[in-house]
């Protein structure tokens, strides 16, 4: 039999039955009202997304250039943390449309932040620069924004000895889960010494995204250390990933003298920036911006 999940709109008081699979999703109501599916008592729900309040307080436009006719639009983004924990990263996703409801302009911004449960947060972006006239009424168009906000999960995946022999890969299974994302495997190699006696040391991580939601950020930091246990040199790299998807990440040291790698050692943390929160909002009309000066 499945799993089944009953609640009660606290609105109107009306009665639902639900598969499991839905818990801590938000479910609108024949009443309008929108109320979050709970949860039963141990049940897993990582990857959970609640919804977030957000506001576009504001949408205007700078003083068209005099050449093009080209300006920025300017947005204000007001965003409410609905979570029991810190939202650490906001990945802004701005669409402008024209007055007949095109769209003519399209930009992803990522806000760095620190938004405790229950606070607010205003963040004053500069969204895309465009033709006013693409626009036709200014007052007549709109700026439509979709918030993703996160949490930072991260930890150590430990040292990694770097192979004797060069293009002799060794791998190793770690099957780690950061936030939403599992580290399956690392594989670290170097290339045979150039005509200058320098190599190319190599690290793969192989990683998939648990849930439904894009992850804006899944990183890596690589330490180089010496025999010694002296960090020699530092490198990272950080990139999305996609809903219920599996890629491949590289972080690389180049330059690196051959006697360096000897008894060699990489030490390397990962972080992944997880959903935890998405919203949206709609604001008609877009202003011409006043100087105050």
């Amino acid at each position: 039999m499945s799993d089944y999940i009953q609640f009660v709109c606290d609105q109107c008081d009306k009665q639902y039955k639900v598969l499991g699979k839905f818990a801590g999703r938000m479910a609108k109501c024949t009443c309008g009202h929108r109320v979050q599916i709970p949860k039963k008592d141990g049940m897993d729900t990582g990857g959970i997304v609640q919804e977030l309040p957000v506001s576009l307080a504001k949408a205007e436009h700078g003083e068209p250039d005099e050449d093009c006719g080209s300006a920025s639009i300017s947005l204000t983004v007001s965003v409410t943390n609905p979570t029991e924990v810190d939202i650490e990263l906001l990945l802004i996703r701005m669409s402008v449309l024209n007055e007949e409801g095109f769209c003519v302009a399209y930009q992803e911004e990522t806000s760095e932040c620190s938004v405790s449960p229950g606070e607010t947060e205003d963040i004053e972006l500069y969204g895309p620069y465009l033709a006013i006239n693409l626009l036709g009424k200014p007052d007549k168009s709109s700026v439509k924004v979709e918030v993703l906000a996160c949490e930072l999960a991260f930890t150590d995946l430990g040292l990694f000895d770097v192979p004797e022999e060069a293009n002799s890969a060794a791998g190793t299974q770690i099957n780690t889960r950061v936030g939403s994302a599992e580290i399956e495997s690392v594989a670290i190699w170097h290339e045979p010494a150039d005509d200058d006696g320098e190599k190319q040391l190599k690290l793969f991580f192989r990683h998939k995204n648990l849930t439904e939601y894009n992850l804006p950020q899944v990183a890596y930091k690589a330490i180089l250390q010496g025999h010694n246990g002296r960090a020699i040199e530092e490198t990272s790299c950080e990139e999305p990933l996609n809903e219920y998807s599996q890629a491949c990440s590289e972080v690389g040291f180049w330059g690196v003298k051959e006697k360096t790698l000897k008894k060699a050692k990489v030490s390397v943390q990962a972080s992944v920036f997880s959903t935890i929160a998405s919203g949206m909002d709609t604001r008609s009309g877009i202003s011409e911006e006043v100087n105050e000066w």
